[in-house]
């Protein structure tokens, strides 16, 4: 009877730790120490809670606290307002307990995303054998200590069945160590965005090399249109067994990589993929339009900019695929640009340095 007793006062104990532990304020990995928030705007700062717990945010530079609500599922949300660029401030959210989010930013806030030659990194890595870095790497490491520019590197995240809540990553300090294997032409937009505009810049890598727009678009784009269906049906996640092809499943790494980022207030985004829709370039244009407008829908910012990087000649590249690039650039859409690369390219290296 006595330990029947004991077990049951154990498992008291184990339920009201477990009801205590659901309680408790949560954030997402995008809202971190080190984090960059977009100047001049509203940002929006969500979590989890426990259902009908009022959460309240307090950041540093704002007179008073915003308060939210956590609904029937735990999700809250605030908006906070942001004013010009400063640094070294703070975020504390509070409910059931309390997080501090310091060495807060605001500035410039971008995505870096797309397949290889956006995940391509500033340092050689040699266990890659196309990571080969950065032409001039030892020199521009030299140039590399920037503690107003903040990196976030969303960890790669397989979702072929449902968008996913949170994602693996955190911010950094930009510094030669953890530049290494962050994009390099997202170090260099960001280091040149810094250098000419005198603010602080937050960077938000999400890449897949391999991948074609199929993955990176939001399953409600795609399920209806016929523009899709030969992709649906050829890489449907029943049908792909090699586990370097699962990337490719539609939708997958909109689910495990942007889904959870959506509604982090950016300036706009920079896109340098193309290679792996070129088998079917006569579709691009009208697949990478989709996935623009639908990534502007779902953060809510019509007028994000949206700059893309042109795919850079090579032997096993048609130049349909170019052509469709820039058919998208001359279509009317608002707010877009083109970065054209045919001189800087190599017809033998599909990652030009």
């Amino acid at each position: 009877m006595k330990k029947l007793l004991g077990f049951s006062i154990f498992l008291v104990f184990v339920l009201i730790a477990s009801l205590t532990a659901e309680a408790k304020v949560t954030l997402p990995a995008i809202f971190s120490d080190n984090m960059v928030l977009q100047q001049n705007t509203q940002v929006n700062v969500w979590g989890k809670a426990a259902p009908g717990e009022k959460v309240t945010v307090k950041a540093s530079w704002l007179d008073k606290a915003v308060t939210a609500k956590a609904a029937a599922n735990g999700k809250w949300t605030v908006k906070l307002k942001t004013p010009k660029a400063i640094t070294n401030q703070s975020v504390t959210v509070s409910g059931e307990n309390e997080i501090t989010i310091n060495n807060v930013l605001i500035g410039e806030v971008w995505l870096c995303t797309g397949q290889s030659n956006m995940e391509f990194p500033v340092a050689r890595n040699p266990q890659v054998k196309w990571k080969t870095g950065m032409l001039n790497e030892a020199e521009e490491m030299k140039d590399a200590d920037f503690p107003e520019i903040r990196l976030f590197h969303v960890e790669h995240q397989l979702a072929p069945d449902s968008e996913k809540e949170d994602c693996v990553g955190k911010w950094v300090v930009c510094n030669p160590e953890n530049l290494k294997d962050f994009s390099a032409v997202g170090f260099v937009f960001g280091r040149k965005l810094y250098k000419e505009l005198s603010t602080p810049v937050g960077l938000i890598q999400s890449t897949w090399g391999g991948t074609h727009a199929e993955s990176w678009t939001s399953m409600k784009v795609m399920e209806n249109n016929l523009l899709y269906a030969d992709v649906l049906k050829q890489y449907s996640k029943e049908r792909v067994s090699r586990e370097k092809d699962k990337c490719k499943v539609p939708a997958t790494l909109w689910n495990g990589m942007i889904a959870p980022i959506v509604g982090y207030t950016v300036k706009g985004n920079i896109w340098y993929q193309g290679e792996s829709n070129s088998v079917r370039y006569e579709k691009y244009q009208e697949v990478f339009t989709n996935l623009i407008n639908s990534w502007r829908k779902e953060w809510n910012q019509p007028d994000m900019p949206f700059y893309f990087v042109q795919i850079a000649p090579h032997y096993k590249q048609p130049a349909g695929i170019r052509e469709a690039q820039l058919k998208t650039w001359l279509s009317g859409l608002e707010n877009i640009g083109m970065a054209v690369v045919t001189d800087a390219a190599d017809s033998t290296d599909i990652h030009p340095r």
